[in-house]
């Protein structure tokens, strides 16, 4: 039998009156425990990378294979105030994310039929897209006063 389902069991007894049966039996459900760890990645992002929410760690008193459901909140204030627990799934695209805005992620482990609390991640901070400095015939970009005689 499976969690949540019922039967009866028959046992035979020692005396002669034949089967006897025993009162309803219900297989119940453990609630899985909420997952250890809950982490936003890149740690150090940029306005074009796109975010991705995991957890691990959580169990199951019952052995019942588990998965993860992930959400979102923004804070545009250097992380005093948070948005309500939006944008769910582990990856949260860069076009929904802007420089300067932090960002976290909480996890909760589900068996199927029941789910566990929420561990909610750090928070990461959106820093701008690095700039491009490509080489420049004779000198590097950037270096000032760096020169180098081709010969």
């Amino acid at each position: 039998m499976s969690n949540g389902s019922s039967g009866r069991a028959r046992v035979t007894g020692k005396d002669t009156s034949g089967w006897v049966e025993s009162a309803s039996v219900t297989i119940a459900n453990s609630t899985p425990s909420a997952p250890t760890t809950a982490t936003v990645s890149p740690t150090s992002p940029v306005t074009t990378d796109d975010l991705t929410a995991g957890a691990s760690g959580a169990t199951d008193a019952d052995g019942d294979g588990l998965s993860y459901e992930c959400q979102w909140a923004r804070s545009t204030d250097g992380g005093s105030t948070w948005s309500s627990w939006s944008w769910p799934g582990t990856t949260l695209a860069n076009a929904n994310t802007t420089r300067g805005e932090r960002w976290k992620a909480r996890a909760r482990a589900s068996d199927g039929t029941a789910t566990s609390g929420w561990r909610e991640s750090g928070s990461v901070t959106i820093a701008k897209r690095a700039a491009h400095h490509p080489l420049v015939r004779g000198h590097r970009a950037g270096l000032a006063g760096a020169s180098r005689t081709e010969t």
